[in-house]
């Protein structure tokens, strides 16, 4: 495919990968924070908390179709902030989700 109308569609990978790259580089817990994993096992999801002291933000992937989110580790944190998702409008104020759409990826900080 041409990057040139790659760059043109919203929800290409393309795009999709240069705001995960965006995302990064304005988040300390990104790039230098401790990585905390909530699934021990993972088959169908991952799950992971990045955190400094200033900053914590959730990492949710699913690998197959609809399913519940189970965590093996609990958080307290009630809202989050939406960064970056394939599902969920950027900005909007959430509360952890109970289910995880087919291949989702979502990416949300401690609101």
């Amino acid at each position: 495919m041409n990057v040139e109308n790659k760059l043109k569609q919203d929800d290409s990978i393309l795009n999709f990968y240069k705001s995960l790259l965006r995302v990064r580089k304005n988040s300390e817990a990104l790039q230098v924070g401790r990585w905390r994993t909530l699934i021990y096992y993972p088959y169908e999801h991952l799950a992971y908390l990045r955190e400094t002291k200033q900053e914590s933000v959730l990492i949710l992937i699913n690998f197959s179709y609809e399913k519940d989110l189970g965590l093996d580790e609990s958080i307290e944190i009630p809202m989050w902030e939406v960064l970056l998702s394939t599902k969920l409008e950027t900005g909007k104020i959430i509360d952890l989700p109970e289910k995880l759409q087919p291949f989702e990826v979502s990416i949300l900080r401690k609101s």
